[in-house]
C-alpha cells in the first residue's frame, strides 16, 4: 500500500513532462478506491494474482500502451507486459529481470540514501524525466467522494458528531510483531485525550486485530473502527482528523496524501528500512518522525528481535513531543 502511494507522487511530474499521454496505473485492486477517477489517470487496471497470460491479455486489449514502466518488480507483471508486445518495458534490472525488459536500470534502491519517491524517477529517466527533490513530492490520490459522507455517518453513529476533534491511532501493521507496545498506544491515547480534549478513533486492518483491541482494554474510551473503513473511508478520515500516530505503514501515506498532521515510529535501523527512504512524503510541518535510539544489531541478536527492541525503546515521552510539533 505503502510502494503504491508514494509511486503515485510521479504522476504529476509525469503529466506535465508528457502532457499528451495517457497513463494508467496497474495496482492491487485493493488500491482502486483511491485512484478511480484520478483526473491524471486514463484508467485502473487491477492486479489481482492472476497468471501473466491473463494479464497480458488484459494489457492487449486495454489501450495501445508504448511503454510500461515497472516501478516494482513483479514477476507475472514483467512477464505480462512482455507477452503482451508492449514495445518498451522499463524497469530496475537485476535477478534476471532483463529478459522481461526492453530498458533495463540500475537498481540502486537498497543502499537507503534516497527516498523511494526520488528512487522510482530511476526508471523514468528512460523518458527524459528528471528526478524532483524528495521534498517537492507529494502523493497524488483521488479518493471516492462518496466515501467522505460514509465516513461522517460512521463518525456520528460512533459517537464523534460533525465538529468534535479527534485523533487517530493506527497501531496495526503488516507484521503482527515488530509494532510499538500496544499498551503504549493506551496510554498516548489518555494523554492526547488529556492534554487536548481530543477524541480517539483506532483504525487498523481487521475488526480483530490484536494491536487495536489491546489498546481499546488500556483506553476504552476509543472508538474503535478497525477494519470498519475501506481505503477510501480512511482518506477522509484523516483528512478531518487533527493527527494520526502510526507504524511505517500504509497509513502513515494516506494521511500525507490527505494533509493529516502525523508522528510516524520507525523502530527498524537498517538503511533498507530506515526514514530516509520510507518517510511519508508531507512537509516537516505535518510530518514528524520518530526513529529508534538502540545501539546496533548485537552479534548473537537476530534481526527480528533487534527490530523489536528498536520499537520498545520508542517512549510515550517521545511520542509526545514529537506530538507538539506538528499539532501545537
Amino acid at each position: 500500500m505503502g510502494d503504491v502511494i508514494i509511486t503515485s507522487s510521479a504522476l504529476p511530474v509525469l503529466w506535465e513532462k508528457h502532457p499528451a499521454a495517457r497513463w494508467w496505473l496497474l495496482a492491487p485492486e485493493r488500491m482502486r478506491p483511491l485512484f478511480e477517477g484520478h483526473p491524471l489517470l486514463a484508467g485502473f487496471i487491477a492486479w489481482r494474482g492472476q497468471s501473466a497470460a491473463a494479464l497480458a491479455e488484459e494489457l492487449g486489449t486495454a489501450a495501445a500502451f508504448a511503454a510500461a514502466v515497472h516501478f516494482h518488480p513483479e514477476p507475472a507483471v514483467l512477464a505480462a507486459a512482455s507477452e503482451a508486445s508492449i514495445a518498451r518495458r522499463i524497469g530496475h534490472g537485476g535477478s534476471g529481470r532483463e529478459a522481461w525488459l526492453t530498458d533495463p536500470v540500475p537498481d540502486r534502491r537498497a543502499d537507503g540514501t534516497r527516498h523511494e519517491g526520488e528512487a522510482n524517477f530511476d526508471v523514468l529517466a528512460p523518458l527524459g524525466v528528471e528526478t524532483p527533490p524528495a521534498s517537492e513530492l507529494r502523493p497524488s490520490l483521488s479518493p471516492d467522494p462518496a466515501a467522505k459522507a460514509a465516513v461522517a455517518g460512521l463518525l456520528a453513529a460512533a459517537g464523534i458528531p460533525a465538529g468534535v476533534p479527534y485523533a487517530v491511532l493506527h497501531p496495526s501493521a503488516h507484521s503482527p510483531t515488530l509494532r510499538w507496545p500496544a499498551a503504549r498506544f493506551g496510554e498516548l491515547a489518555r494523554r492526547l485525550a488529556v492534554e487536548h480534549g481530543w477524541t480517539i478513533a483506532l483504525t487498523g486492518d481487521s475488526p480483530d486485530d490484536p494491536s487495536a483491541l489491546e489498546v481499546a482494554r488500556h483506553f476504552p474510551a476509543a472508538i474503535n473502527l478497525a477494519g470498519r473503513t475501506t481505503l477510501a473511508e480512511l482518506a477522509w478520515l484523516l483528512h478531518g482528523a487533527r493527527l494520526l500516530v502510526s507504524r511505517d505503514t500504509g497509513a502513515s501515506h494516506v494521511a500525507a496524501a490527505m494533509g493529516c498532521p502525523q508522528v510516524t515510529l520507525f523502530g527498524r535501523l537498517e538503511p533498507i528500512y530506515g526514514a530516509t527512504r520510507w518517510r511519508p512524503l508531507a512537509d516537516s510541518a505535518h510530518c514528524a518522525v520518530v526513529e529508534t535510539p538502540v545501539s546496533p544489531r548485537r552479534w548473537w541478536e537476530t534481526t527480528r528481535r533487534h527490530w523489536r527492541r528498536g520499537f520498545e525503546a520508542i517512549t510515550v515521552e517521545m511520542v509526545l513531543a514529537a506530538v507538539r510539533q506538528v499539532a501545537p
